[in-house]
């Protein structure tokens, strides 16, 4: 036996940190990803390519983590946007003040996706925020958007001469003056409209530019990737020159809703995506009549910006007469419709982007999300990866990662420990579950009994003796958990919350409880602020350490020396600074900041 002055003892720092489940991870790599270059499969996506944050703007990919494949979960927003995620994938949903929650699939699943009215109607019970229309760059194109959106809709690109067919003259005459032709109706009897050369021939449909349009009849139409990859102007104008035709808006004491009709389904989705791109949600509808059928999809736009849809008069002044109507619904939510479990496991993975909010759109123009506190370790850091979600992790070489499907994956991993400053748990909760199926499987066994959970709970407290010894050697050793709730019997009021703690059986639980020199909960808050009239909404992460009952929290640290209650955004140095005071002073500050 070897003794030691325990003024010459080196106090550990063994960290848990606990909270909700996922970290916006876990797409399936089939979805599609709208990128400055174009569409793309989320599979396909490399480091250095570029997608849009919330606002639009590009950002640039900077890691990617395949994940395996995972439990499949299929969900439809009521704009019709689909998407496949993994059941921990974290969504934003708006409260009723429009605050935002976090919260992963499976709890929205376990809350309820939707309810029934007394009436009989169904109202999804979440919503998430929209987005901002996206930024591509201007291209050149051949055809004017707005002259091209007018023959997508009434323009007959079957025949030999160019001909559009409405009763607006005011369109003709529009299309006329970009084309620089003159024009003159067919006939009394119909709206057929035909255009002339300055030499007063009629103009051929060939001699214009419809990027494979020509010749396709109503139902085969379609919008070029050139205008729907285009900057904002060009896409408007082309969404101006669908709408004056085949748009509708209703008068004022009806809202002024607006639709659009087609009866291709290929310019239907086209449009979707077009009206998505700029910012909007839309709904679509289907009518069947024999072996016909007609498409009305229904752009979510504020009254305020439908003035931005036409340039028809009769339109444009349905549009303006609702500007200001501030009764009317503001479009900047979408509800979540239908969570369907696939059935399968498919290839999911997760991307880190280079924003400050680490948010990127997602299938079909959805927002999610990453985090990155594993990035403040020390060193050449060893992460023991169960959950495979690195997407918290910006990949540097001082990073070592064990994927860990095992039991015996894990077992390997700790043995390498010694080779590395840093050790990173992610994340413990499926450390016991990989112990659970190895015991089961050695006992042949087909669910836990007593006896398994109390051999689980030996070799678990022993896991921990093993992390507590690396940390008193000088190892950075960092766990992380899921959390659960459980009630607390002396509390009978029930306004009073459960109390949360790391979601493990309830031995270990204690054991890592006591056996953590620095024991957290962790929680993504969302503020916002108005910056020279536009809201700014921003996403951190705080982790309460003390002053509140509902969290079993603890700080080991020189005696009298005072904590605070939360931390922003903390990094390692922050939080084992609390435990000899060198970092109380910054936290003050900080929180003053905040």
């Amino acid at each position: 036996m070897e003794l030691k002055k325990l003024n010459k003892i080196k106090l550990h720092t063994l960290t848990t940190l606990y909270g909700e489940p996922g970290s916006g991870k876990a797409e399936y790599i089939g979805n599609i990803i709208h990128t400055p270059s174009g569409i793309k499969l989320f599979g396909d996506l490399k480091v250095g390519d570029f997608v849009f944050d919330r606002f639009g703007k590009p950002t640039k990919v900077v890691g990617i983590f395949p994940q395996g494949e995972l439990d499949a979960y299929e969900v439809e927003l009521t704009d019709g946007r689909k998407g496949v995620y993994n059941d921990e994938h974290l969504w934003g949903i708006l409260t009723s003040r429009n605050n935002i929650s976090v919260k992963s699939l499976k709890q929205l699943m376990e809350e309820g996706i939707s309810k029934v009215d007394a009436k009989g109607n169904t109202h999804s019970i979440h919503s998430i925020p929209t987005h901002s229309w996206v930024m591509y760059e201007e291209k050149p194109v051949d055809t004017d958007p707005y002259v091209l959106g007018a023959f997508l809709a009434n323009g007959s690109l079957s025949s030999e001469y160019l001909t559009l067919c409405t009763s607006d003259e005011f369109i003709v005459s529009k299309v006329a003056d970009i084309l620089g032709y003159t024009y003159k109706k067919n006939s009394e009897k119909n709206y057929n409209w035909s255009f002339y050369s300055e030499e007063g021939k009629l103009v051929k449909t060939s001699s214009i530019n419809f990027y494979g349009n020509l010749g396709k009849l109503s139902h085969e139409k379609f919008i070029p990737e050139e205008y729907l990859v285009n900057s904002k102007e060009v896409r408007l104008n082309l969404l101006k020159g669908l709408m004056d035709n085949d748009g509708t808006i209703g008068a004022k004491h009806r809202g002024g809703k607006v639709s659009y009709s087609t009866s291709s389904r290929e310019l239907m989705k086209d449009f979707t995506r077009l009206v998505g791109s700029l910012g909007y949600c839309y709904g679509v509808s289907e009518d069947k009549r024999r072996d016909n059928v007609n498409y009305k999809i229904i752009p979510q736009v504020p009254n305020s910006e439908k003035k931005h849809l036409f340039t028809l008069p009769r339109k444009l002044d349905r549009a303006l007469a609702v500007e200001h109507n501030e009764l009317r619904k503001d479009f900047k939510r979408v509800g979540i419709k239908a969570v369907r479990p696939l059935g399968k496991k498919l290839p999911m993975m997760c991307i880190k982007v280079d924003n400050e909010e680490e948010l990127y759109l997602s299938n079909n123009f959805i927002v999610t999300h990453n985090t990155t506190y594993i990035n403040s370790l020390p060193g050449e850091v060893l992460v023991i990866d169960t959950d495979r979600g690195l997407a918290s992790v910006t990949p540097e070489e001082r990073f070592s990662v064990a994927e860990c499907y095992t039991w015996a994956d894990v077992e390997e991993a700790i043995n390498l420990a010694n080779d590395f400053d840093s050790i990173a748990i992610d994340h413990f909760t499926n450390v016991q579950e990989l112990l659970y199926k190895d015991l089961m499987a050695k006992k042949n066994a087909k669910q836990m009994s007593l006896n398994l959970y109390g051999e689980a709970s030996t070799i678990l407290r022993a896991f921990i003796d093993t992390l507590v010894r690396l940390s008193y050697s000088g190892k950075n050793v960092y766990v992380i958990c899921q959390q659960k709730s459980v009630n607390v019997e002396e509390v009978t009021d029930e306004n009073v919350p459960a109390q949360i703690i790391p979601n493990l059986m309830e031995s270990v639980s204690k054991y890592l409880t006591a056996s953590s020199r620095i024991l957290g909960h962790t929680e993504r808050i969302t503020k916002s602020k108005i910056v020279k009239g536009n809201k700014k909404v921003k996403d951190f992460y705080q982790v309460r350490l003390a002053g509140n009952p509902v969290y079993n929290l603890k700080v080991t640290r020189k005696p009298g020396l005072a904590i605070p209650d939360t931390i922003i955004n903390p990094t390692w140095d922050e939080l084992v600074g609390l435990t000899d005071g060198s970092t109380q002073a910054k936290n003050k500050k900080a929180e003053g900041e905040e």
